[in-house]
């Protein structure tokens, strides 16, 4: 089997050797730790001496690859599970990905599984698992640990079954109008918990893809990232356009939990269709402001007659996302206790819908 040995570097405590068969045109990453060298994506014991066999082979050729993202990004994801694999967790599926992070499904000792999240942004990471360590309530992941090594960041963290919200909108278009109350109740209540914490701590980035909707429905809050206390005086830009409060993104106002009612205001305006355009994966999920500017208010989907005062609710709920989600911050509901409060009052209220 011929092989080109690509690029032999250092990469932090460990030596790794890029190789491309050319029978079969397969690339593998070959990383020396501690004299032994593993293949990357099978985790198989390779004898040291084996790089020798490329360096003295006169058919291959040495080169030198650019240090662009792409190499970058196959080099930590291959020393990620490659460090997995050493410390017992058998590495599955990738669960998701970021800039500069990827999310896995592991099964480590005695079956237990677990979502390990690995990136390049070590500082960041290590900041995520900090706030998680403290965090005791139900809307959010359990904390399992966290490690650095070879300049790379492990957080270990709950597995939840289900999909994301920003997978089921793109599915079905929109949720009723009890889904979207019950959920806005289950967000608002952990959010709150969030922001009444001695950190006063904010989310900064409440939006469809980072709910996960669990197999029994309820809802948890992932990706921690952007999390940030509000006794530091941020004024940092954060969060996602059409989610993140205009505060957040223009980077030039002190932040304040009026920026995550924003967001979930937003993020309820997505689950009831009622709101401005925004793709999920190439597809248009919430339905077109008309031309007198009114918010279009979807009909049920269940197929049956809305009573009136059906109606009326729901052109009531359209009414308060607006109000959670007014440009200027004096003009939007203050904070999650109120949040709470209306929607605690628009669920019990037992009309058929």
């Amino acid at each position: 089997m011929k092989s080109i040995l690509y690029r032999k570097s250092e990469y932090h405590a460990c030596s790794v050797l890029y190789v491309r068969t050319v029978t079969s045109n397969t690339a593998v990453w070959y990383i020396a730790s501690q004299g032994v060298w593993m293949e990357s994506n099978q985790n198989k014991m390779i004898p040291a001496g084996f790089a020798g066999r490329f360096l003295q082979a006169g058919e291959d050729v040495l080169e030198r690859m650019g240090a662009g993202k792409e190499e970058q990004k196959k080099k930590a994801d291959s020393l990620g599970r490659l460090i997995l694999g050493k410390r017992g967790y058998r590495c599955g599926r990738l669960l998701g990905k970021g800039a500069f992070s990827r999310v896995y499904y592991v099964e480590g000792q005695a079956g237990r599984i677990c979502a390990c999240k690995v990136s390049e942004d070590v500082r960041l990471l290590e900041q995520e698992a900090r706030v998680m360590e403290v965090l005791e309530h139900s809307l959010f992941p359990r904390y399992s640990g966290f490690w650095r090594e070879a300049g790379l960041g492990f957080m270990l963290g709950e597995y939840i079954p289900g999909c994301t919200m920003e997978e089921m909108l793109a599915r079905r278009g929109h949720f009723t109008m009890e889904q979207t109350i019950r959920v806005g109740l289950a967000l608002a209540e952990g959010l709150q918990y969030l922001h009444e914490r001695p950190e006063h701590f904010l989310f900064r980035d409440v939006k469809p893809s980072n709910i996960m909707i669990r197999q029994d429905g309820r809802v948890k809050l992932i990706d921690l990232g952007c999390v940030c206390s509000m006794n530091e005086r941020i004024f940092s830009r954060a969060g996602t356009p059409g989610f993140a409060a205009p505060e957040q993104l223009e980077g030039n106002g002190e932040l304040a939990p009026t920026c995550d009612v924003y967001g979930l205001g937003r993020t309820l305006e997505a689950m009831l269709g009622a709101g401005e355009n925004f793709r999920v994966r190439g597809k248009t999920v919430l339905r077109p402001q008309n031309f007198q500017g009114k918010k279009h208010v979807p009909a049920p989907r269940c197929g049956g007659v809305e009573s009136m005062a059906g109606r009326k609710k729901r052109k009531q709920i359209v009414r308060f996302l607006d109000a959670c989600t007014k440009k200027e911050t004096a003009e939007r509901i203050s904070d999650m206790g109120q949040v709470s409060l209306v929607l605690g009052r628009f669920a019990a209220k037992k009309e058929r819908l």
